[in-house]
């Protein structure tokens, strides 16, 4: 994906400035999660030399800014801890007042707007504070500010996701203008300034794809309780609908969800490790969800790790898989819809359950013969072929 992400981004710089902007405003919106999104800013902060790429990409942080605005002053309004409410409002406000300074030099370069913008030359201050609570480092007698929003171990991920990509954002305005005022003032071979907030911002993704590793562990514990709440309150209408709801609690993972009418249900084999969770009832419909660790992807192309899913026909309504994609298929005479993806790596979350059959993860252990389709293929076989042979052992030995 990097590979592609690279060459769409070689493209572009072709093209006349305004696509930059442009090509910037499609790609974030496509980056969903705080992760996706901090990895793809880590791969396209522009080095001080592309002065309008760096202009669009600050631009673009403005404006994710404003619309999140609301949702992180009420998230930082409920923190018990007032060291980090203080130390993130007076940093967060330095970058803010220094983003107008900044924003007037580069619509109408001055010596008045050079001097007001050279004003912030210490606003790289403000960077490395805003990014040493980014990547876990915690004020003194405090935990890290992401342990904050956790409850009993489990992690508020719309609370998360929402603060991370706020001050993400407010980090990468900061680099923009302490990068260009090391350019104005000492010429495009002094990037000090420049390789540290990279170096930076490589910290903080590290740091996230740890924290959304622990948290999709912890989130194991209360998962079912939690999407029964989700389907009681919200009434998702789709199976669509259900994924985004659920990529929004859940950030560190991804779904694929089924809509069955009664008696329905997905079965799934191959050697992808996948969680799942069923029983979920709306309004006449059943949801079933298989979900992995959001880092992967399933695509149809072949790879090591297979997955396929079975449905019966009788009780299929639809699914979503996101950015997921699987081969669909049905043989003739067949009563079963197969849906088969592949995977570069196996889910290393699948651990995070409490119970197994194969190489599907059933987290409330409910996985039996008499809520599956009749005929679908049975990981428990495993199972039963090995009770089978004790039985013939016993058998041989008493005769």
């Amino acid at each position: 994906m990097r590979t592609s992400f690279l060459l769409f981004l070689l493209i572009v710089s072709f093209l006349p400035f305004h696509s930059a902007a442009l090509s910037f405003s499609v790609i974030l919106q496509a980056a969903k999660s705080a992760l996706t999104f901090i990895e793809t800013i880590v791969d396209v902060f522009p080095t001080s030399e592309e002065e309008k790429q760096l202009e669009d990409l600050t631009k673009e942080m403005s404006s994710l800014k404003q619309n999140l605005r609301t949702e992180l002053n009420s998230l930082l309004a409920t923190l018990h801890e007032n060291s980090y409410k203080t130390v993130l409002t007076v940093h967060t406000d330095k970058i803010e007042s220094c983003e107008k300074d900044y924003f007037n030099y580069v619509s109408s370069s001055s010596n008045a707007t050079l001097n007001y913008l050279k004003k912030c030359n210490n606003i790289i201050d403000s960077v490395r504070t805003l990014s040493k609570y980014l990547y876990g480092e915690a004020i003194f007698a405090s935990p890290p500010l992401f342990d904050l929003y956790k409850d009993k171990g489990v992690c508020d991920g719309y609370a998360i996701d929402n603060i991370f990509k706020y001050l993400f954002a407010d980090l990468v305005v900061g680099c923009t203008i302490a990068s260009t005022i090391e350019l104005l003032e000492h010429g495009p071979n002094m990037k000090l300034y420049e390789n540290d907030c990279k170096h930076r911002m490589s910290k903080v993704k590290e740091y996230v794809k740890s924290l959304y590793h622990d948290c999709a562990i912890s989130s194991c514990k209360t998962f079912h309780k939690r999407v029964q709440e989700l389907v009681m309150d919200s009434s998702p209408t789709s199976p669509k609908d259900l994924y985004e709801n659920l990529s929004g609690i859940y950030p560190w993972f991804n779904f694929l969800v089924f809509q069955f009418s009664l008696g329905g249900k997905a079965t799934a084999s191959g050697n992808f490790f996948i969680a799942y969770d069923g029983g979920h009832w709306i309004s006449r419909y059943q949801y079933d969800i298989f979900f992995f660790d959001a880092n992967l992807q399933i695509k149809k192309e072949k790879e090591i790790y297979s997955l396929t899913i079975e449905v019966h026909e009788k009780f299929y309504v639809g699914h979503y898989f996101g950015k997921s994609i699987m081969a669909e298929s049905m043989a003739a005479g067949s009563t079963f819809r197969i849906f088969q993806g592949f995977a570069q790596k196996t889910n290393n979350l699948f651990s995070c359950n409490t119970g197994s059959s194969g190489n599907v993860v059933y987290i409330r252990g409910e996985e039996s013969s008499e809520n599956r389709n009749i005929g679908t293929s049975d990981t428990l076989f495993p199972r039963v072929s090995v009770l089978y042979c004790i039985l013939c052992f016993v058998f041989v030995l008493v005769n």
